[in-house]
């Protein structure tokens, strides 16, 4: 077997080790290969739910979930001619009381971040999801 070499060598296929590829190929690091023991996006990326959510605890990893909304809105310009097929919908997260002043904490350490996000209260439920009711 002939020995490869490279400056730059990715385990896993998934989003992350395509994005670490992808940003290493673009600063110019020299030869990078991706090791992806079956196809591109075969495992947990490719059964994923898909979701770019912003709701975290901590600053590092709103920007880094902002900044990747923004590579999905700008896939086109990135990719030679590919199609990610993003749709950017919305999601609406559900808290007990006894999550409330957490769930509460992130979103306005998200709004603080520029994320369009708010707090709503159980009564205003319907007005964003007409098919739920609040308890």
């Amino acid at each position: 077997m002939a020995q490869e070499t490279a400056d730059a060598v990715v385990i896993g296929g998934g989003v992350m080790g395509c994005s670490i590829a992808y940003q290493l190929a673009k600063r110019g690091f020299g030869k990078i290969i991706l090791c992806e023991r079956d196809g591109i996006a075969s495992g947990s990326t490719g059964g994923s739910s898909a979701l770019i959510r912003m709701h975290y605890s901590n600053k590092s990893t709103i920007q880094m979930a902002w900044r990747s909304l923004l590579a999905f809105e700008e896939f086109e310009e990135y990719s030679e001619g590919g199609q990610a097929g993003f749709m950017q919908t919305g999601y609406l997260v559900l808290a007990d009381a006894s999550l409330r002043d957490g769930v509460k904490k992130n979103v306005e350490l998200a709004q603080s971040l520029g994320v369009e996000t708010r707090w709503i209260e159980r009564e205003d439920i319907s007005r964003y999801a007409p098919w739920g009711q609040a308890r």
